[in-house]
């Protein structure tokens, strides 16, 4: 190609709208079997590590806390790097996985897509205090 042509075709998109098509504004409700947010009871779990293990995108890293006078460990879910298979879900042996069909927040900070057990317990906490 010559120069004046490929400043010709520059000029001639310079003042044209984008192609580039926004996400629709309105609201688009997930269909009935989509694999959404899932997120641990962590009453429930047991601290087998399965999910942990047999995560393939290495998603969940399982976190020591410290629970009355033991220490035991419980899984951190990354949204940001969970594909959603849900084999966490359907490898826990005591189901302690709650799945929903919601979509992962849209937000960039990296602190939002973390389902972190320090946080949950932290609430649990507080909560028994403060009744």
């Amino acid at each position: 190609m010559s120069l004046p042509k490929i400043l010709g075709d520059t000029l001639k998109n310079l003042f044209k709208k984008p192609i580039t098509l926004m996400e629709p504004p309105e609201k688009i409700e997930p269909v009935e079997d989509y694999r959404g947010i899932h997120r641990v009871d962590y009453d429930k779990c047991i601290s087998c590590s399965l999910c942990a293990i047999e995560c393939p995108a290495l998603a969940i890293t399982m976190v020591p806390i410290q629970v009355g006078d033991k220490k035991k460990r419980y899984p951190k879910i990354d949204y940001g790097k969970c594909v959603f298979c849900y084999r966490c879900v359907e490898v826990c042996p005591v189901d302690a996985y709650i799945v929903s069909n919601k979509k992962p927040q849209e937000d960039t900070k990296r602190v939002m897509i973390l389902y972190s057990p320090e946080e949950w317990f932290k609430k649990k906490t507080s909560k028994s205090t403060s009744s």
